[in-house]
């Protein structure tokens, strides 16, 4: 699952995507062009995957900064501060901070449309539906698979070697002892949600969408 189904984690966004792209392409008119947005992310994580991803179907240029999963001091940057909110995604767009990904999507859809406005079908039954599916259902299995064991994990955060805004140190402490932290995290998770099976749910869930 890790090599084929769940490569990075690319299988959130490629779900997002497929949830948004059930609808006409929508984009920004160039001579109204929308505010600057800046995302501050984790490569691996479902729900910055899938704000990337909307991000892209309605064709909004994009600043993303990696966050440190263990200092997160990319977060002192932020212009607008919240020492409360440790998570990702975090977005700035224009002046505004906004934190997870449900309040950057909501924003981002009442962002001005081009000349043709944003089709109906973006806020219908079953794009909300899918929507809160992939959020609710299938990213909280998509992390405790990539994460299930220690391998896996750690094959995981080797993300981190291509940051090139991480020093040698930052990169060695934040791939290891993140793969162990989320090894254990993956447990929690799984209880959380009742997962027995995370490669068996996730293969359902992946069957459910197909279907």
């Amino acid at each position: 699952i890790i090599k084929g189904i769940l490569h990075s984690s690319n299988v959130s966004s490629r779900f997002a995507s497929r949830a948004l792209s059930t609808i006409p392409d929508s984009s920004f008119s160039r001579s109204k062009l929308p505010p600057p947005v800046t995302l501050y992310q984790y490569k691996i994580c479902p729900f910055c995957c899938k704000t990337k991803s909307l991000l892209t179907h309605l064709k909004i240029p994009y600043t993303s900064i990696e966050v440190n999963p263990l200092t997160k001091s990319q977060f002192k940057t932020i212009p607008i501060p919240d020492p409360t909110y440790k998570k990702v995604p975090v977005a700035l767009i224009g002046s505004s901070r906004l934190n997870g990904s449900s309040s950057i999507i909501n924003s981002l859809l009442s962002l001005p449309p081009s000349s043709r406005p944003l089709p109906p079908s973006f806020t219908s039954p079953t794009s909300l539906k899918w929507h809160d599916w992939s959020s609710s259902h299938l990213a909280v299995r998509i992390y405790p698979s990539l994460t299930s064991t220690f391998g896996r994990s750690l094959k995981a955060f080797s993300y981190i070697d291509s940051v090139e805004t991480f020093t040698a140190l930052e990169k060695v402490t934040s791939k290891y002892v993140g793969a162990v932290a989320m090894k254990f995290a993956a447990g929690k998770i799984q209880e959380k949600y009742g997962i027995e099976d995370v490669d068996v749910e996730l293969r359902d869930s992946i069957r459910t969408w197909s279907e």
